[in-house]
């Protein structure tokens, strides 16, 4: 267990903790679509599969859609904490 030394020694940022997360989210969205993209061919005799596959594709982008939504939202409310301490 660390002491209180080395916990006072590590700095802390929500900013950079939710801005990673949210990165990694974006990262592994786009990781899900070109790996469903890649199968694509795996399909092509199969309709029912590749209906399913553009469905899970068109799905996967609202989903980021929604992060990088999320993040947008995030940056502003950010910002504006970070105006309302320099006042």
């Amino acid at each position: 267990m660390p002491d209180k030394k080395e916990i006072a020694a590590k700095p802390f940022s929500m900013e950079f903790v939710i801005g990673l997360t949210i990165r990694n989210m974006v990262r592994a969205v786009d990781t899900s679509v070109s790996k469903t993209l890649d199968r694509i061919a795996e399909f092509e005799g199969d309709q029912s599969k590749s209906t399913e596959v553009f469905g899970t594709i068109a799905h996967l982008h609202d989903i980021k859609k929604q992060v990088l939504a999320l993040q947008s939202e995030y940056d502003s409310i950010i910002k504006s904490n970070t105006n309302q301490h320099k006042e």
